[in-house]
């Protein structure tokens, strides 16, 4: 009847517009998506001096190129981009997050200016981002907290300003944290003491102000922090003083006050170099640093 044929027409459409949504909430990306986005990466390099990029066109598959690893699984996908210490300059194109299966981003010791796209949020798989020793500048996007699998970020020696976005504490697994060297301000956001993973914490050679939040104190595995030349101050958090696998305690050239505890070579038994000259700090220089039997630096002048 027609009262029939209407509902089933209806419902046909409904089922469409249904399946049509689910398919441009999550853009299908192909191995030419891969293609593209790399094109687009080498239109904004503005100088390749070594000829590095020179093959990257249409007569070889893009999985041959130089600096390109391609997955195992996924043969012709792009799983990680290296192109450190190329001397490339330019700027990083925003299309570089179509690489949808990309888990290396090694863009150090290049001339790389702009900013950091914060469409590199995107790359849900990325576990090693490099982008060191550039001349970036411009804020470090708050999108790198989608980027959940993120085990190394290394944005040190660039021109990054700003606020340390709250949203890197969701990156749980992260294991090497290193913003130092830029022109970084603001506090220490308490959120990154939820990454339990942390072996290297550096934020030296910045701006950074406020004092150091208690919750690092549940960084258990931490080998080394690194807060020298900033402007932070206030006490050292006691809780601080419980990492027992701490090697490196840099704290130099800050305005912190108080004193070291008593017992802090009993606390920290694997210490290497306690650095924590140019402060306020005073009290005696405690005694159970001699259990630090690896110690080979100890430095508190200038407080």
């Amino acid at each position: 009847t027609m009262g029939s044929s209407r509902f089933f027409l209806t419902l046909q459409l409904l089922l469409l517009s249904s399946f049509c949504s689910v398919r441009l909430s999550k853009p299908f990306t192909t191995a030419k998506t891969d293609f593209l986005a790399l094109l687009s990466f080498k239109s904004l390099i503005s100088s390749d001096p070594l000829g590095i990029l020179s093959s990257w066109n249409g007569s070889v598959h893009h999985c041959l190129w130089p600096g390109i690893k391609c997955g195992g699984r996924h043969s012709d996908r792009v799983t990680a981009l290296v192109l450190s210490s190329s001397r490339l300059s330019g700027q990083i194109s925003s299309s570089l997050s179509n690489l949808s299966f990309l888990q290396e981003l090694r863009l150090s010791d290049n001339h790389f200016t702009g900013i950091i796209p914060e469409e590199l949020g995107q790359l849900s798989r990325l576990r090693n981002m490099n982008l060191s020793v550039n001349s970036l500048g411009g804020n470090i996007p708050s999108t790198l907290g989608n980027c959940t699998r993120l085990q190394d970020l290394n944005l040190r020696r660039n021109n990054l300003q700003g606020t340390i976005p709250n949203s890197l504490g969701l990156c749980k697994e992260l294991v090497y944290l290193l913003l130092n060297s830029n022109n970084l301000t603001g506090n220490i956001p308490p959120s990154l003491g939820n990454l339990t993973r942390l072996l290297l914490f550096r934020l030296d050679v910045n701006n950074l102000t406020g004092t150091i939040p208690d919750s690092l104190a549940q960084l258990k595995v931490l080998e080394t922090i690194c807060l020298n030349e900033n402007s932070i101050s206030g006490e050292i958090p006691s809780s601080l003083y419980n990492i027992s696998s701490m090697q490196v305690f840099q704290l130099a050239y800050n305005q912190f006050s108080g004193n070291l505890p008593s017992d802090i070579g009993a606390n920290f038994p694997n210490l290497l170099a306690l650095v924590v000259f140019a402060n306020q700090l005073q009290g005696p220089i405690p005694n159970s640093l001699s259990n630090c039997s690896e110690l080979y630096m100890i430095a508190v002048a200038y407080n």
